[in-house]
């Protein structure tokens, strides 16, 4: 069978092989640090062992990369986005596809997604997900808590509550990979609504918020993250910039460009690469 229009590249889909490799370490491991905003805090030995019970169980690297190739162009059809640029993000959103990760702010999961973000995106349908009873329950599964944003979102008040369930919460959506991965396509069909396909701009949008896209403009889009304190915009161009580079090294978006010479206008003046989201 050929490729569908919004099917991973072959480059892309031995990408993925090629960073899961053998063994199980995109299932389990730990990072250099405990598991924040849990209370009591997380044990420093503890292991995070991702079992995804989806397909006949996934124990090895070789069937998560089968999966991950299964389900992105899956959702890419579903939603009518190029597979390509979205597991190019979560590859750089999970250092390279561990299922297990979490970040020093919270995130958790193969696509980093914070409480709040979770809450909203999954658990409330907020962006038209239509996530299902059966894949709610298994995101909030043993959260025993009145679950709504305030516990999740470690920035609110709330947070003390929800700290005692922190470690539930995320063995809940390492177990649930494909859950996840929705999830991500739902909000990055959201940012590509707002930036009419824009991947620069939609890219920038979820990693700093949707509010800051200003339609098909990345540089309009950057200049009003600007205005936030403390250079707010700079991570969401390097995260812009990380993704684009991936994409021409390792899934054939050649006619990016991203050289030496191009990086160094990759920058707060701002360029609409014109790579489409859909």
């Amino acid at each position: 069978m050929g490729k569908g229009k919004y099917d991973l590249s072959i480059s892309g889909e031995n990408h993925i092989r090629e960073l899961c490799g053998t063994g199980n370490s995109k299932l389990q491991g730990r990072n250099s640090y405990v598991l924040p905003l849990c209370k009591p805090a997380c044990s420093s030995e503890k292991i995070w062992v991702s079992n995804p019970d989806i397909n006949g169980g996934i124990r090895t690297n070789q069937e998560l990369a089968d999966a991950l190739i299964k389900w992105y162009n899956d959702f890419s059809k579903d939603f009518s986005l190029y597979a390509n640029i979205v597991v190019a993000q979560a590859i750089i959103e999970s250092d390279g596809l561990k299922v297990w990760t979490y970040s020093k702010t919270g995130a958790m999961g193969i696509t980093q997604f914070l409480g709040g973000t979770l809450w909203d995106v999954v658990i409330q349908n907020n962006y038209g997900g239509h996530f299902s009873d059966a894949e709610m329950k298994a995101i909030s599964k043993d959260v025993l808590v009145p679950f709504n944003r305030n516990f999740l979102d470690p920035f609110n008040g709330g947070k003390s509550i929800g700290q005692k369930y922190r470690e539930q919460l995320h063995q809940n959506i390492i177990d649930n990979p494909r859950i996840m991965i929705k999830a991500q396509f739902v909000y990055m069909n959201y940012a590509a609504d707002l930036s009419n396909g824009i991947a620069s701009c939609a890219l920038f949008g979820y990693n700093r918020g949707p509010g800051f896209i200003k339609g098909t403009s990345y540089t309009n889009t950057i200049h009003s993250a600007s205005l936030e304190p403390n250079n707010y915009e700079d991570e969401g161009i390097k995260y812009v910039y990380r993704i684009f580079d991936l994409l021409y090294r390792k899934f054939g978006y050649i006619d990016l460009d991203i050289t030496k010479t191009s990086a160094t206008n990759f920058n707060k003046l701002g360029n609409n690469y014109k790579a489409t989201l859909g």
